[in-house]
């Protein structure tokens, strides 16, 4: 979220431009090898045990096989939609109506979920109707150690089995930001007063309960994730805590245009986090936002800068809504500028 913002967790139609991704990319071993010349398999058409013990024993290590990739030239875009902190349930309209101003479809549609959230909610069924792809930002509900030894293995079978009847590709990232103070983000449910560190969540703890989803959610034939591993650029460093290439199909980065700065504030998080791993992952800006008075310059500027300085990102979404301590939401000059991002050639990858 919003730096160290957003306690409660929120979920989120109208058809525009009829262009279309032909393929989703199957099997993420392919993906990691090739992750940038992805446009060889995709064309756009008209356009993770600490604490002295161990987790409990993993299901399965096999990666997800559906993953969204867009050509090498694209980036897939999409937006949260709740301008002035409007309610949660105003979501799936919030962005038909945001489609219509700015005369396209989103790819993308951010949602913010636990574990025992229902799912799809009805903003993720209208995501379904409207071919967008739901980005699942997972709350914890339990301590890492906990949910490594199978605390919430029942909501978890159950959400696995949902997206899988879902048959269509998900992003999930689960405890986006993990590597802030382990109370941010509505998270006193998950601090850990025996095995956290100085504040924040353990590496090896956090590591165990990523892997443990995984392998439980791909043991149940949930094979339509795309797993999404998302450091903060704040707070300690997220290196400690990631996963292994075989757990991660993309590399998420959160970073907010507070100070009129402009696309600058993406150099850090990518320099950083970009070549995490193996480095072959592609990098989704989960959440980002520009305060009103920087909004025309951020948007103007955007295209360029993705292309020339920022090449692996290949997803963005923009937080539409108002944070704890600036505005973020789309209007008037600010929404005139996003239209004509929105518009840009290397924005236009859609899903089918």
């Amino acid at each position: 979220m919003d730096s160290f913002s957003h306690t409660t967790h929120r979920a989120s139609a109208g058809t525009m431009h009829r262009n279309k991704l032909t393929s989703f990319v199957a099997a993420s071993a392919r993906l990691k090898a090739a992750a940038f010349t992805a446009a060889a398999m995709l064309l756009l058409a008209g356009c993770g045990g600490g604490g002295g013990s161990s987790p409990a024993p993993a299901v399965t290590t096999a990666p997800s096989n559906a993953n969204p990739i867009p050509p090498q030239a694209a980036v897939l875009l999409g937006v949260w939609a709740l301008p002035n902190d409007a309610p949660v349930t105003t979501s799936a309209t919030n962005i038909a109506a945001l489609e219509t101003a700015i005369g396209r479809r989103f790819a993308l549609s951010m949602h913010y979920d636990s574990f025992r959230d229902v799912f799809p909610s009805p903003q993720e069924q209208a995501d379904l109707q409207f071919h967008r792809i739901p980005i699942i930002s997972l709350q914890c509900n339990d301590t890492d150690y906990n949910i490594a030894h199978g605390s919430q293995d029942a909501f978890l079978i159950a959400k696995a089995a949902a997206i899988k009847a879902f048959g269509e590709p998900v992003f999930l990232r689960y405890k986006w930001e993990f590597n802030l103070p382990d109370t941010s983000n509505g998270r006193l449910d998950c601090h850990d007063p025996v095995r956290d560190q100085n504040g924040y969540f353990t590496p090896p703890e956090f590591i165990a309960a990523y892997q443990h989803i995984h392998d439980l959610m791909i043991a149940q034939g949930a094979t339509n994730i795309a797993w999404v591993w998302n450091a903060s650029t704040l707070g300690v460093s997220g290196i400690p805590y990631f996963p292994g290439d075989s757990y991660v199909d993309w590399v998420g980065i959160d970073d907010y245009d507070r100070n009129s700065t402009g696309t600058s504030i993406f150099s850090e998080p990518y320099s950083l986090y970009a070549p995490v791993g193996n480095g072959s992952h592609p990098v989704i800006v989960a959440e980002t936002g520009a305060v009103q008075s920087d909004q025309v310059n951020f948007f103007d500027s955007l295209p360029a800068a993705l292309q020339t300085q920022y090449p692996h990102i290949k997803a963005l979404s923009y937080f539409d809504a108002a944070g704890p301590a600036d505005n973020y939401t789309l209007t008037g000059a600010g929404l005139e500028a996003f239209a004509r991002f929105a518009a840009d050639q290397y924005l236009s990858a859609i899903t089918p």
